[in-house]
């Protein structure tokens, strides 16, 4: 029976749901910085674990002047003719384009004639000064004539300076204007006059700082004071293929649909090659990290140490990673890099054919997975119980995840994973909390009534599901066991003038039995004064119950053992003589009929099949053959080769009609595999053949054969039981028509 409260529970909780997932969905659109910053922890994360491979064959190379060059060559900045040595070493080798991470924007303060400028008036400065303005001799000279002999571009700054920046790349656009939707100058810090005229090209040295600093965007195009100006990696790409113009395709153009609205950049083309943006113009680089042999030093270059190979056909950036020059940034994959490794890595970006992007509808559809997980994670909790609605929640929010990865690494798409599963998350918990509300009055209601004619545990099984409040049952296949005292007549009549001392001495006895089963899986269906009957596979599916079954009644033994060896110390210590206790076990397996079984007044969990009937014999025969365990053959053929399990007789059972080959459990898969267990096995098995064959001389030779193995396994016992009843049978044979069974007269 369903309760009303739970119901109207379910429908409350349903109501709270929808509106809490519009307000998240909000949210997603809002894109306040706390979800931005999540998000970017994930698509770092993604970064990490899946870096772009990074080719060597790339022709994106860094020339770096790096503190070893700083010590080889001297203090930055160096004299310009150093650089212009350095430059001329790289032309040299034939690469594509030189690219400078470098702004020269002040003239050299080493060339000679602004260090003659500091000395005293004398002939000798005059002299010196005449000759070089002959010449027209001067560093920054010099340089500007190693940029006129190869293909260089030069790094310039975007910045609030009312300086148009130098351009050499031709603009052109598809679609609405790009303008507006690009980062925007005043103007530009750009090299002095005397260095532009050799230089191929100019580009923007800017990133777009986010608010913890990582470089995970890199800007395309800028504009300064009204004119476009490319980045160094752009301009740097431009050159190397010897292209004069970028188009720059926005909202509306051509095989875009913007519905009229002006959406912003999709991607530019440089050349050959197509590169898509953000709306920004913006490219979101994927990283493949800090590489050795990205990097060349520059004291190397200007040694001749760096063979032609590395540097020819390749687009050479110039740029420093000495932490004392300060040109260091952050990446998703690294926190501190040289900021010329970032112009690097989007070259080989772009040649890679990369294109991580986060789509204009993506958060659109992040709004609407938020509604959609906020409302599956309501339907679960409202249609199953809460651990199967726990589970289906967290594989839901373990799916958007997952999706987001693929999305990721197979699409290069960046989809925000965070709203949608903690949409889901949120509604589950809050749905969860509001049915347990809403339910919590119904359940005391089934434990004030049911408490005094239950077990606990199945008062909370019925508060957690009272539609299970019905008489019925199903059929299963279960394992059983009984487990008896033997000799409990004698005990009882040690205890006749202390009952008070029996019912402890049972209590600490049944309490480590009734442990071990409840540890194995097993349901203690009920006590018998001495006697436990239990179960396994019901009302749980426990998939080894056979296994499980054998394994507890090993683990009754020897906690047994335990409890025996406890009472003899605390006998000894009272000057009392102690009897150890000991206990026969049955086991068995079979079809049965489980369930609430009773009266409509009174009823419990339990079962009901021949199966049990058996497993209650045989625990019965325990004594009968000398043995602790004894298993039917249905149990023995699921837990075969994995048990000690020794076939003992066959027989018929008082009230059965049909034989059962009956298996003593000796031990476990150690015990299995002890030395001499298969000889007990096979000599058991040839002596029960003996005796079937009524070869009582043969018989009596196996059982002398086995004496020699059988104290390792304490089997001594059966095999004086067995040989009692052989002379028994040389006394009274059994006759020729006997089947070999044996049939036995107690239960």
């Amino acid at each position: 029976m369903k309760g009303i409260g739970a119901k109207l529970g379910k429908a409350a909780a349903a109501l709270v749901a929808l509106p809490m997932g519009l307000l998240l969905a909000m949210l997603a659109l809002a894109e306040p910085q706390p979800v931005r910053s999540m998000r970017d922890i994930i698509f770092d994360s993604f970064q990490r674990w899946s870096p772009r491979a990074f080719d060597p064959q790339m022709p994106a190379r860094i020339v770096d002047i790096d503190d070893e060059s700083l010590e080889k060559i001297g203090q930055w900045p160096w004299p310009r003719t150093v650089m212009a040595q350095l430059v001329d070493r790289i032309g040299a080798s034939e690469p594509l384009v030189i690219a400078l991470d470098i702004v020269f924007s002040e003239p050299d303060r080493t060339s000679p004639e602004r260090i003659l400028k500091l000395l005293p008036p004398s002939p000798e400065r005059e002299a010196l000064e005449g000759k070089l303005a002959t010449e027209n001799y001067t560093n920054d000279r010099v340089l500007s004539e190693s940029f006129a002999r190869w293909p260089v571009v030069s790094g310039i700054v975007m910045a609030d300076k009312a300086q148009a920046p130098p351009v050499l790349a031709g603009f052109a656009s598809a679609g609405d204007a790009p303008e507006p939707f690009l980062p925007k100058f005043r103007g530009a810090v750009a090299p002095i006059p005397i260095l532009l005229p050799g230089l191929k090209g100019f580009g923007a040295l800017n990133w777009v700082p986010e608010y913890d600093q990582v470089v995970r965007r890199v800007p395309t195009v800028l504009v300064g004071e009204g004119r476009m100006a490319p980045s160094l990696a752009i301009e740097a790409l431009r050159v190397a293929q010897g292209a004069s113009t970028i188009i720059l395709k926005a909202s509306n153009a051509s095989g875009e649909t913007a519905f009229g609205q002006q959406t912003g950049i999709v991607s530019l083309k440089v050349g050959e090659l197509v590169v898509p943006t953000d709306a920004d113009g913006a490219v979101r680089l994927r990283y493949a990290g800090t590489r050795p042999e990205r990097r060349i030093p520059a004291w190397k270059v200007l040694t001749g140490a760096v063979p032609k190979e590395e540097i020819e056909g390749r687009i050479v950036f110039v740029g420093s990673s000495a932490a004392a020059l300060s040109d260091l940034r952050a990446s998703p994959l690294d926190p501190v890099i040289p900021g010329v490794e970032v112009h690097a890595e989007m070259v080989e970006h772009i040649l890679a054919g990369q294109k991580l992007s986060r789509p204009d509808w993506a958060p659109g559809a992040e709004a609407i997975g938020t509604v959609l997980a906020t409302l599956l994670a309501t339907l679960l909790t409202y249609r199953f119980v809460p651990q199967l609605a726990a589970f289906c929640t967290i594989l839901m929010i373990g799916g958007i995840a997952y999706g987001s990865w693929s999305l990721f690494r197979n699409a290069d798409m960046l989809l925000d994973p965070i709203m949608p599963a903690f949409a889901g998350g949120v509604a589950f918990a809050t749905t969860s909390v509001m049915r347990w509300k809403a339910s919590d009055s119904e359940r005391r209601a089934v434990r004030t009534a049911f408490t005094r004619y239950l077990s606990p545990a199945m008062v909370e099984r019925l508060a957690d599901a009272p539609d299970q409040l019905k008489l019925g049952g199903e059929r299963r296949n279960l394992t059983l066991m009984f487990s008896d005292v033997r000799g409990f007549t004698s005990l009882s009549e040690s205890f006749r003038h202390d009952p008070q001392g029996l019912t402890t001495l049972m209590n600490r006895l049944l309490t480590p039995l009734s442990n071990a089963i409840i540890e194995r899986s097993g349901t203690i269906d009920k006590y018998m004064g001495d006697a436990i009957m239990a179960f396994w596979n019901a009302p749980l599916d426990v998939e080894d119950h056979a296994g499980e079954a054998c394994r507890t009644a090993l683990e009754m033994r020897q906690r047994l053992d335990a409890l025996n060896a406890a009472l003899a110390g605390e006998a000894e210590m009272a000057g009392r003589k102690h009897t150890p206790i000991d206990i026969g076990i049955g086991l068995n397996s079979g079809d049965c009929i489980v369930g609430n079984m009773g009266s409509d007044i009174r009823f419990d969990y339990s079962v009901l099949g021949d199966p049990v009937n058996l497993a209650s014999r045989l625990e019965g025969q325990t004594k009968a053959y000398g043995v602790n365990i004894i298993a039917g053959e249905a149990t023995e053929a699921l837990a075969r080769g994995r048990f000690a399990l020794v076939e003992i007789d066959r027989i018929r059972v008082k009230g059965k009609r049909e034989p059962q080959r009956i298996f003593a459990l000796l031990g476990d898969h150690v015990t299995l595999a002890q030395p001499h267990m298969d000889a007990l096995a096979a000599g058991t098995t040839l002596l029960l053949d003996n005796i079937r064959r009524q070869d009582w001389d043969e018989a009596e030779h196996d059982i002398r054969a086995l004496h020699r193995v059988a104290w390792a396994f304490n089997f001594t016992p059966y095999l004086d039981i067995m040989a009692a009843r052989i002379a028994e049978y040389r006394t009274h044979p059994p006759g020729t028509d006997w089947d070999g069974v044996y049939v036995a007269t107690s239960k």
